[in-house]
């Protein structure tokens, strides 16, 4: 499996830390915007990693963008056949294989899929609360 581009520290220490002011949340802005460019790459290696074990099973790892929700982009399981999507549709391809080696791999990567989809829900509601607040801040600096 391709590993994943790891969370840069200082975002992580940005984001626990008090801000001073606008700057700090311009700086914060631009680490988590970078932050999301690395998130497509790393949905496209996930998308990518699951082609073999998916195949197998009738499965395959789907980009979702959903436009005007906090989420942006989430990964989730699709049935070849059906054309369907869900968890429902990997639980029960799962339970079906046959094979412990094929198991084992659509395991990691629906773990894989879990922690992409929290970090990338994480970043989202991130950036949209820091753009909010900055844009708050912008009102009352023109009163």
């Amino acid at each position: 499996m391709n590993s994943l581009h790891p969370v840069k520290k200082s975002l992580t220490k940005g984001l626990l830390k008090p801000f001073k002011g606008k700057g700090d949340l311009l700086f914060m802005i631009d680490d988590i915007e970078d932050e999301l460019r690395f998130l497509e790459q790393d949905a496209v290696n996930l998308c990518n990693d699951s082609i073999n074990a998916g195949k197998a099973v009738g499965l395959s790892l789907r980009k979702m963008k959903q436009s005007g929700k906090a989420v942006g982009l989430s990964l989730h399981w699709r049935d070849s056949s059906t054309h369907g999507i869900g968890i429902e549709k990997f639980q029960l391809a799962v339970s079906v294989c046959r094979f412990d080696s094929i198991k084992n791999e659509l395991w990691k990567l629906e773990e894989a899929r879990l922690l992409f989809n929290l970090r990338s829900k994480m970043i989202h509601y991130s950036l949209r609360n820091l753009r909010k607040t900055l844009s708050e801040i912008e009102v009352i600096q023109d009163i």
